[in-house]
């Protein structure tokens, strides 16, 4: 088995984000701990939980097991909840491995062994199935709910992104997630886009890492922004009040296959 913490665990720590902590936890890795007949090809990954505290580094290294040399090793920005290697060669074969991230905070450590062979893509689509952007008055902020449906049935867990930003113009934020072949998941988050007013329109889309950390993406679905205040008083960009707001969902997004 390639994977390793709950997805109900990390469905709790996404949604429970916005306070300040220590520093992100790791709470979901590919390979899972132990692993055994890992792809020659995987470009390990861990997914920490959300971080309030602004910029999260980690120094992420991947080292065989019995020599302690180094195969992979990188310092990367892992406030958006994910931090992986994409090693410049496959691994050796049935060899013992150990993949470590270390943060100002803590250290974590997995062991895996290699199989053999390259992995299969799994080629999981997603979708995102629907999107509230809310523009929040006090604190000034956007918040978006979402809901995002996977391809396919059966198979473990597995990495996703959820993504969004304006129209035409790239990622804004993003926030880091885990998803399974047929499940649908919703979720909710703040975007980091820096705005100091409501934009007009505002777009989310999913995406899904494959073992050998290429991306599987979706289209990106775009909405009107609403405007509301924090009484529940709302309109859509200025328009007819509405009667409350639901703050509670998620999304990302777009197909497409790219390398990290």
């Amino acid at each position: 088995m390639l994977w390793s913490v709950p997805l109900a665990h990390a469905i709790a720590a996404f949604d429970s984000g916005g306070s300040c902590n220590a520093g992100g936890d790791v709470i979901f890795s590919i390979p899972s701990a132990d692993a055994v007949g890992v792809p020659v090809d995987i470009a390990p990954a861990f997914v920490f939980s959300p971080n309030g505290c602004g910029v999260l580094e980690s120094t992420l290294t991947l080292a065989e097991a019995q020599s302690g040399a180094a195969v992979s090793s990188d310092t990367v920005d892992v406030s958006q909840g994910l931090g992986g290697l994409d090693p410049e060669t496959e691994l050796a074969t049935s060899t013992a491995f150990t993949f470590t991230s270390t943060t100002d905070f803590a250290e974590t450590a997995i062991g895996f062994t290699t199989g053999t062979v390259a992995s299969t893509p799994a080629g999981v689509i997603p979708t995102v199935e629907s999107v509230t952007a809310s523009w929040m008055t006090d604190p000034a902020e956007l918040q978006i709910d979402a809901t995002v449906r996977y391809s396919g049935s059966g198979g473990g867990d597995l990495i996703a992104q959820w993504r969004d930003g304006p129209p035409d113009s790239g990622v804004g934020s993003a926030i880091t997630r885990t998803g399974a072949p047929g499940r649908t998941d919703s979720g909710s988050w703040v975007s980091t886009h820096v705005l100091s007013e409501a934009p007009a329109e505002w777009c989310v889309s999913a995406r899904t890492r494959e073992l050998d950390g290429s991306w599987v993406d979706s289209e990106p679905t775009c909405v009107p922004v609403e405007s509301a205040a924090l009484c529940g008083c709302s309109t859509t960009h200025s328009a007819a009040p509405l009667a409350g707001i639901a703050a509670a969902a998620l999304a990302l997004v777009t197909r497409r296959r790219a390398r990290g």
